[in-house]
């Protein structure tokens, strides 16, 4: 039969330590069943602190995930250390942010940007037609016309050659986005799935223990009838 321990006693009965503490009655079974299992010289009686509660309900989710492929093997592992920690998922990538601050993604975008906006072309097509323009109004302003169109050919054909690293890389940075943004939804999800799954057992626990109650209070009014 298991005893609680007294309300002032916020000592935890499985590590020693004193904090936050929860009578073990109201964690789920699989909790105290993986507790037990790390700490087999626990009654499975008292008060539990959170560091203790928390660490085998990582470990119980840990077994529940089971074995993944490597990759999500890794953010699984953000997951329960989160879990197990009892902090808060990191939103941001650090290779994210040290390319933010670096710069080159940024500006990757915005000159790809620019070069993909019609203002680019436009500009290009009236340049061109500016100069002809002068140059047929202006005779002989320009007397080797073919070596001019030859030097703008080579001015055009220069720049495409200059646009294609920095499209290449805005779509690189696009990517790396895209991919941590997804590997960011898969964690946050897979811990709210995880902890709804345990609030869902607690809840359990709790309603079970709130019925025992009601039937020991029925009890004692028949009793005192």
């Amino acid at each position: 039969m298991t005893t609680e321990t007294e309300p002032h006693d916020d000592r935890c009965s499985v590590c020693g330590r004193k904090g936050r503490t929860t009578l073990s009655s109201l964690l789920p079974g699989s909790v105290i069943a993986t507790i037990k299992r790390k700490h087999p010289e626990w009654f499975g009686d008292g008060a539990v602190c959170g560091d203790c509660a928390d660490d085998a309900k990582a470990a119980e989710m840990e077994a529940l995930l089971g074995e993944t492929d490597p990759e999500m093997r890794e953010l699984d592992a953000q997951v329960i250390d989160s879990i197990r920690s009892n902090t808060l998922l990191s939103t941001m990538n650090e290779d994210l942010v040290t390319d933010i601050n670096a710069g080159e993604g940024t500006l990757a975008t915005h000159v790809t940007a620019a070069i993909a906006s019609w203002w680019f072309p436009a500009g290009i097509v009236a340049s061109i037609a500016a100069w002809a323009i002068y140059n047929v109004a202006a005779r002989p302003y320009e007397p080797f016309p073919l070596v001019s169109l030859a030097v703008v050919g080579s001015f055009l054909a220069t720049l495409a050659a200059l646009e294609v690293p920095f499209i290449i890389r805005a779509q690189r940075w696009q990517r790396q986005q895209a991919k941590i943004a997804a590997e960011n939804d898969y964690r946050l999800n897979l811990k709210a799935e995880l902890e709804i799954r345990y609030l869902d057992e607690k809840l359990d626990v709790v309603i079970e223990t709130q019925a025992r109650m009601l039937e020991a209070i029925e009890r004692l009014e028949q009793t005192g009838e």
